[in-house]
């Protein structure tokens, strides 16, 4: 995967590094971004509190788990009614107080954090504000990349927040029925939005991308951020921008201990945005668009590319 370096960026020198951004995800729809602007300090803090949670009892976690459309709280594995559910528990946080005038009940939701972990909050709401920052820098890139007029893309995106969770994949000691069995961390998939933002750490069970139908590793580079196309950008874009098919492969014997934890930043434009894709086709207004394919979201499979 092509790295962009966002100091070039900040420098000024902004037609070029539009270009390299352009070059890189169009070819599977994943890049790494080097100074991001993120500090270091503030992903590990988020990390250390992040698997205090996870580390808790069952009857500890299950106070975090929130109410309401928006996506809050903890979550335990996902479809566990499967015989095989995906190997991974999740945690989510998000913007809580919609600007006056928004009704947008799918971004805008009450936070719950754990009690018991000291400072949890202060430092999930530090990574927010971070990974939302970068996401702005990242919109004002693409519009240049794409040709558009600055603020086209970025007006669509006013008064919104970061959708921020952290998942967490247990060790093959965990797990390792289920894994046998061919359950994986992450079934196969797309995101939904416009940009997801990654911190990832070397796994030997981490993110794959399918490209011309072989599923490659995604290498985590040091010091970058791992980002992705959603598929309401691969719409925006036309096309000209993927939205790739991803996983995460289950634990594996040979690496017993192995456990794996992530943070994703997930970013869309506001509810009542109408998304005017470049090749002239038929609007698309965000918050329908997307709670519809929340919906048909389907257990262990991709959704609808619709």
């Amino acid at each position: 995967m092509d790295i962009v370096d966002l100091a070039a960026w900040n420098r000024g020198d902004r037609a070029r590094v539009a270009r390299a951004f352009d070059e890189a995800i169009s070819q599977n729809g994943v890049i790494q971004v080097r100074n991001h602007g993120v500090e270091p300090a503030v992903l590990d803090r988020a990390r250390a509190v992040a698997t205090e949670l996870f580390e808790l009892p069952l009857d500890e976690k299950q106070l975090c788990v929130g109410d309401g459309p928006a996506t809050r709280g903890w979550f335990a594995p996902a479809f566990p009614e499967l015989a095989n559910p995906e190997l991974r528990e999740t945690f989510a946080t998000g913007s809580q107080t919609p600007p006056p005038g928004v009704d947008d009940p799918l971004t805008f939701g009450a936070n719950v954090y754990p009690p018991d972990v000291p400072m949890f909050d202060v430092a999930w709401t530090r990574l927010r504000g971070q990974l939302f920052d970068l996401a702005a820098v990242l919109v004002e890139v693409s519009e240049m990349a794409l040709g558009l007029a600055p603020g086209a893309m970025a007006s669509q995106f006013a008064g919104v927040g970061m959708n921020v969770v952290a998942h967490w994949y247990p060790s093959y000691r965990v797990v390792g029925s289920q894994a046998a069995a061919g359950a994986l961390r992450t079934a196969p998939r797309t995101d939904f939005g416009t940009l997801s933002i990654l911190d990832r750490r070397p796994s030997p069970a981490g993110l794959q991308v399918l490209d011309d139908g072989e599923w490659i590793d995604v290498p985590v580079e040091r010091g970058c951020l791992t980002v992705k196309v959603g598929d309401l950008l691969e719409r925006w874009t036309a096309g000209r921008w993927p939205s790739p098919v991803h996983r995460i492969p289950g634990p594996s014997i040979e690496h017993p201990a192995e456990d794996h934890l992530t943070l994703v930043g997930f970013h869309r434009p506001a509810a009542k945005s109408l998304i005017r894709p470049l090749d002239g086709s038929e609007p698309i207004v965000c918050g329908p668009w997307l709670a519809e394919r929340l919906a048909g979201a389907m257990p262990g499979g991709a959704p609808s590319r619709a």
